[in-house]
């Protein structure tokens, strides 16, 4: 997995979004440096196209990218329901990660769900 979050960190998908959003969250991890932005684009509770944009470590870009590939095409209800001990430990796998570094790969993820938040209410 260490060499996945490599591969999207340094080739990172869905980044800078083109489409225009339904919403977007922010987040940040300011020990860091990690700032990540998701956009999502939702038509009948389906993610149907995601983005990121931002700055940060490759953790935190790396799991960006990913967490916009995991979630496309999946029901906000679903996506919604991503915890972080799911997103860390079955998604990612990356249980190898110290306590400090976890916070990095949740910056996408709180973000994530900040967006959602402003679709269902």
């Amino acid at each position: 997995m260490k060499e996945t979050f490599l591969d999207h960190a340094e080739n990172p998908r869905r980044q800078d979004p083109t489409f225009t959003p339904t919403a977007t969250g922010r987040n940040l991890y300011a020990l860091c440096g990690d700032e990540i932005e998701i956009s999502v684009l939702i038509h009948d509770g389906i993610i149907m196209d995601i983005g990121f944009t931002g700055k940060g470590c490759i953790l935190c870009r790396g799991g960006a990218s990913i967490l916009c590939e995991y979630v496309l095409g999946m029901s906000v209800a679903i996506a919604q329901t991503l915890t972080h001990n799911v997103w860390v430990n079955t998604v990612l796998m990356a249980q190898y990660l110290e306590r400090q570094r976890l916070r990095c790969v949740y910056v996408p993820l709180m973000a994530l769900q900040n967006a959602l938040r402003k679709v269902t209410t």
